[in-house]
């Protein structure tokens, strides 16, 4: 008995231990990814500008444009979902917490956040799949052969697409999230618009905003990198492609909750 529960012990040692070393090694992937992009844009030059450009538009209209039903609808329910369950838990205390809320809630944290959730599961997974399949058929080394980068004509424009479609996607959440939250407030709490409005410009605050961008900046650019990172890292198996995609949108929505806590924190220290 004694030697069953030590070889256990070990299994579990091991596990965790081949676990923590593969989370570390890609964490060091995507940071190294992060890195080399980064050093890879800055040392574009302006002939290859459309080629980069012409792909990152392609990128913001499947992950932006494309999305902007899916928001819209997602916002206008939470925005009148927040304000009706306030009004629902305070009553007509409510009233004077409707600014906050709207700014608060529906524009600082369900935006990003939920925008981020979508561009996961619409993009992240597209993104991953993609450039897993490049890997495989060898198309990745082709670029190489012909000294193309790929860090710069294959992963810069998607990190870049990446954080303009989540800007994108929002602004339209918080606009159609205060709408829906302005119905809520003029049907059930019988508030005036020009009331819910000036108690929304009262909570409104720069550095909230602020926050917002830098938001959008950083759950962008890491959704981004963590799903090409995984893409590239396939070896030349097709087995591996469904675990690769499902690692980076677990990773991705990770990071977005754990960038999301650090910014938080921030925005309170400071």
């Amino acid at each position: 008995m004694k030697r069953y529960h030590t070889r256990v012990m070990r299994g579990l040692l091991g596990y965790f231990g081949r676990s923590a070393r593969e989370t570390l090694s890609h964490i060091g992937g995507i940071v190294l990814l992060g890195w080399r992009t980064a050093g890879a844009a800055a040392h574009l030059r302006a002939p290859n500008l459309p080629l980069v450009w012409k792909v990152v538009l392609l990128q913001v209209r499947f992950s932006g444009l494309q999305a902007v039903p899916l928001v819209a609808g997602i916002s206008l329910v939470l925005g009148a979902a927040t304000i009706f369950q306030a009004f629902d838990l305070l009553g007509h205390l409510a009233d004077n917490y409707i600014g906050g809320l709207l700014f608060g809630v529906v524009v600082s944290e369900l935006g990003p956040l939920t925008a981020a959730v979508v561009l996961i599961a619409r993009s992240g997974t597209a993104m991953a799949t993609e450039l897993g399949s490049m890997k495989l058929n060898g198309e990745i080394e082709a670029l190489q052969s012909f000294c193309v980068s790929p860090t710069a004509f294959v992963v810069f424009p998607r990190v870049l697409g990446a954080v303009l479609a989540l800007g994108g996607l929002i602004v339209v959440f918080d606009l159609l999230g205060l709408v829906g939250g302005f119905g809520v407030a003029m049907l059930v709490m019988d508030l005036s618009f020009p009331v819910v409005q000036e108690r929304v410009l009262t909570a409104m605050s720069n550095g909230a905003l602020a926050g917002s961008v830098l938001k959008a900046g950083l759950f962008g650019s890491a959704i981004a990198l963590i799903c090409c990172h995984y893409g590239l890292s396939l070896r030349r198996s097709p087995t591996e492609l469904p675990k690769a995609v499902t690692q980076a949108v677990v990773w991705a929505l990770v990071s977005v909750f754990l960038l999301d806590g650090l910014v938080m924190v921030a925005g309170y220290l400071i």
